[in-house]
């Protein structure tokens, strides 16, 4: 993208607009920073050419099945996620439970609003307590719970 037509994040990030009127520019900014790293996305995912087989086999994360009582901007924070590397991210993350596939949907469509209200990072606040305390993680992560779940439900 040119520097020159490049939208400046001051004039978008955190500006009170609505995701429905951002240009395609800014679309395309947002598409790149909710993209899961690929070595991560290989580990999180099972690949589309698995055998029926080896796909059942596959790890899955835990699925919360108690009903989530907060609402999805209570799911989004305004600080930076952690500084963590893809694998520490598995083991931090991967042994909790994601939320139901209703909140996990309602996530999906509100998470480029959230980003563009400013916010930087997820955390499990279905979970609460001091299971989640100081957890943050990158915005991408819900995307790699939205795509895990989508696979599994298509598979």
């Amino acid at each position: 993208m040119d520097t020159a037509t490049t939208p400046k994040r001051s004039d978008w990030i955190g500006q009170g607009r609505a995701w429905a009127s951002v240009p395609p520019a800014v679309r395309k900014i947002a598409a790149e920073y909710f993209l899961i790293p690929q070595e991560l996305e290989q580990n999180l995912l099972p690949s589309p050419y698995l055998s029926i087989a080896k796909m059942c086999q596959f790890p899955l994360p835990l699925q919360n099945t108690s009903p989530v009582p907060t609402q999805p901007a209570q799911f989004f924070g305004t600080s930076a996620p952690d500084h963590i590397s893809d694998e520490d991210l598995m083991v931090r993350a991967w042994p909790l439970p994601i939320p139901d596939s209703k909140t996990v949907h309602k996530l999906a469509v509100c998470s480029r609003q959230a980003w563009l209200d400013g916010n930087q990072s997820i955390v499990y606040s279905h979970l609460g307590g001091d299971v989640t305390k100081g957890r943050s993680l990158p915005l991408s992560s819900k995307s790699a719970h939205a795509a895990d779940f989508k696979s599994w439900t298509t598979a």
